[in-house]
């Protein structure tokens, strides 16, 4: 009985109940998502995802330039003025941005010609209404967070998620195949953004009507350092993630993108729900052991054996069974996209082993490690990619990827090893 009023006292917290409804939510709108994917592969081509993938990667490097990463200042000053201050800085620079990825359209052709693919010509005017809709939530989203509306939050991240899916199965029933992906993408974030500013949202934005021009000044020079350091770190972090999709499409083409970007999404997806939540354990253990002054190498040499016990049988199961399961689950034509989650195995595997030792780099004050391990997985990558473009072997460039993510992993574990050992050494 002691257990159970425990529990129900600590359900009662109100750190513990926002971050329940945000995980929750965040989980039911990931699995919604990944379960369609079997509906929507066999409405869309390869081409059509590629073309998508394409898109998507290049609204999500130019939405990082939309707020300038002032998004995340919205949440520390203690002033409310100052706050929507802030708000309204992140609102400029996505205007400004926004306008200009509109006037881009202008040269749509000759962009759609760098990456030799005419198809994205037909969805390209649409960029400003993506990346005006991917800030506009970022910084709706540090807001809501500063005023606690994590209801919202959620009911955003489920919109989002079930007006994706819905759009894109409409815009494929009616016969828009070529654009039917961005399309439903862009009327699911209208969608969600909507639902989530009415009802009781409305008192909670009504700040946010207030314009202060030199709080505006002054807060952007205040956080200036999130455009000048913070941002360059992210944009590696982003160009990197979308290094295959970039560089690989003028090459290969959007059939073969598109199947890489479903391998790397049904790869990647459920594999990252579940670092970011080790992550957050690890780092909330090991602060304990930190004030406690207890070694924390057991804590993680248990996980990593555990971990391998579990996981290594099952990867060598799927690496059997992968590509007829993909063609069974998406259709016959996705056959090789199991083909290239199989390769992805290895590096899958030490991305679950290593990934949440990155806590590590936070708890002693490491950070400029971190963004060296992420200078380095870009080198890496990019070398990989480029030694297979050079062969012009898709399996190649995807193998090579593949060793280069998984080798910065490896690279990165002395560097953890040695935080451990020597803070173990000062017990």
């Amino acid at each position: 009985m002691k257990i159970l009023h425990n529990i129900g006292k600590v359900s009662q917290n109100p750190v513990v109940r926002n971050a329940s409804k945000l995980l929750s939510a965040n989980v039911l709108a990931q699995l919604l998502g990944l379960l369609f994917y079997p509906i929507l592969t066999r409405l869309y081509a390869p081409a059509d995802f590629g073309l998508f993938n394409l898109f998507i990667g290049i609204g999500s490097i130019l939405t990082l330039f939309g707020t300038a990463e002032y998004h995340y200042s919205i949440a520390l000053p203690k002033d409310e003025d100052k706050a929507v201050a802030c708000f309204h800085v992140g609102m400029l620079c996505l205007v400004v941005v926004s306008v200009l990825c509109g006037l881009s359209s202008l040269f749509s052709g000759i962009i759609a010609g760098w990456f030799n693919t005419p198809e994205l010509v037909g969805v390209y005017p649409l960029l400003g209404l993506f990346v005006f809709m991917s800030g506009l939530w970022n910084l709706l989203n540090y807001w809501l967070i500063r005023q606690s509306g994590f209801t919202r939050i959620s009911v955003y991240q489920l919109t989002l998620s079930g007006g994706n899916v819905v759009s894109k199965y409409a815009f494929a029933r009616v016969g828009c195949m070529q654009g039917g992906l961005v399309l439903g993408a862009i009327v699911g974030q209208v969608i969600a953004t909507v639902s989530c500013l009415l009802g009781k949202s409305r008192g909670l934005l009504s700040p946010l009507w207030r314009v202060e021009r030199a709080a505006v000044k002054t807060m952007a020079m205040a956080y200036r350092n999130y455009p000048l350091y913070s941002l360059p770190r992210v944009l590696i972090n982003n160009v990197g993630a979308h290094l295959p999709v970039l560089l690989l499409t003028p090459v290969f083409g959007t059939a073969e993108l598109g199947l890489l970007g479903m391998a790397i999404t049904l790869a990647f997806r459920p594999i990252n729900m579940v670092v970011s939540s080790l992550y957050q354990v690890f780092l909330q253990q090991s602060g304990e052991r930190l004030h406690q002054c207890r070694r924390i190498s057991p804590m993680l040499y248990k996980y990593m054996g555990r971990m391998s016990l579990v996981v290594l049988p099952v990867f060598v199961l799927l690496y059997v069974v992968l590509p007829d399961l993909t063609g069974w689950l998406l259709g016959v034509e996705w056959h090789t996209t199991g083909v290239y989650i199989r390769m992805m195995l290895p590096w899958l595997y030490l991305t679950l082993l290593l990934s949440p030792m990155g806590h590590l780099t936070d708890l002693f004050m490491k950070q400029r490690w971190w963004l060296g391990f992420e200078i380095l997985a870009f080198v890496l990558r990019l070398f990989g990619l480029l030694l297979g473009m050079w062969q012009g072997s898709m399996s190649a460039t995807i193998g090579y990827y593949c060793l280069a993510g998984a080798l910065s992993y490896l690279l990165q574990l002395p560097c953890y090893l040695y935080l451990i050992r020597r803070y173990e050494h000062q017990l």
